[in-house]
């Protein structure tokens, strides 16, 4: 059936450490997956950044990321906001705007044409938090170099501070 979604990965993340690699992710089966979240919450206020693991399984650091996003706060509107020659996905999966023991967070997206070499590899994405005030927020990206990608690095980045995963799930398909 066109435009199902096959898992290939269920990830717990309830680990109590800032960073989740997940390798021997991506393959020349599918050329779109959809990642899925819900209920990540972290130690502290932070936010959920990607990066792309290389063919070797390193975690890509160096400034290929473009993004811009769109924030929906119902309490001080919107407010758009862009990255160029980021060494990241920032804010990929939304954040945490509360304190430990927060309201949950959930986010899905795609991740577009990883395995394939001679293609950048693009995401997009939408999250929403309820951490005292209702926010969404609509989120494009492209790593801006044409390379093999086999998994993927998540990461619970503090805005002041260091900050872990405490709970959640994260659930990869591929679209078929």
């Amino acid at each position: 059936m066109a435009g199902s979604l096959e898992l290939i990965r269920q990830q717990n993340m309830n680990t109590g450490t800032s960073d989740i690699s997940i390798t021997s992710l991506f393959s020349g089966t599918y050329s779109t997956y959809f990642i899925s979240t819900s209920g990540v919450q972290s130690s502290g206020y932070s936010k959920f950044t990607m990066r792309l693991l290389d063919s070797s399984g390193n975690a890509i650091t160096a400034t290929e990321y473009d993004v811009a996003m769109l924030l929906l706060n119902s309490a001080s509107g919107f407010t758009e906001t862009k990255g160029v020659n980021d060494n990241r996905f920032f804010q990929f999966l939304g954040y945490n705007l509360t304190d430990g023991g927060a309201p949950s967070q959930g986010a899905s997206g795609y991740i577009f044409n990883p395995y394939e070499s001679s293609s950048y590899t693009s995401v997009q994405s939408q999250s929403s938090n309820n951490g005292g005030n209702l926010v969404g927020m609509k989120y494009i990206g492209v790593h801006k170099v044409a390379e093999q990608i086999t998994g993927i690095q998540l990461k619970s980045e503090g805005f002041s501070g260091t900050t872990t995963f405490e709970s959640g799930t994260t659930n990869i398909y591929g679209v078929v």
